[in-house]
């Protein structure tokens, strides 16, 4: 089988759903390695790597979303394939907005 490595932004109401742990354990269910992150402006990255045919899988899962969710679309992008170990959702960098950290005393 073909291995293949695609990015998604997926959009829709999908607040307070879990929606990132969902795509996770959806991921791990196809065998896909890669990572989760939700923006600060709500839209979901995914990036998943592995077969191909599992990786158009979890996109159309994503397509359908969560029952307490609505997507609105999803947009997916081919990108060169890299190495990753298991499946995990990422934080967000924080906010060029936010303040600075304060040192420790």
């Amino acid at each position: 089988m073909r291995r293949i490595q695609l990015r998604g932004l997926i959009t829709g109401d999908l607040a307070g759903t879990s929606f990132r742990s969902m795509v996770r354990r959806q991921a791990e269910k196809l065998q896909l390695v890669g990572w989760v992150l939700q923006h600060e402006d709500g839209q979901i990255e995914v990036v998943a790597n592995g077969e191909e045919r599992n990786v158009r899988m979890l996109f159309s899962w994503c397509e359908r979303g969560p029952l307490a969710g609505m997507v609105t679309a999803v947009e997916t992008s081919p990108q060169p394939r890299e190495a990753f170990f298991g499946f995990s959702v990422r934080q967000p960098p924080p906010s060029r907005d936010s303040p600075p950290a304060s040192p420790e005393d």
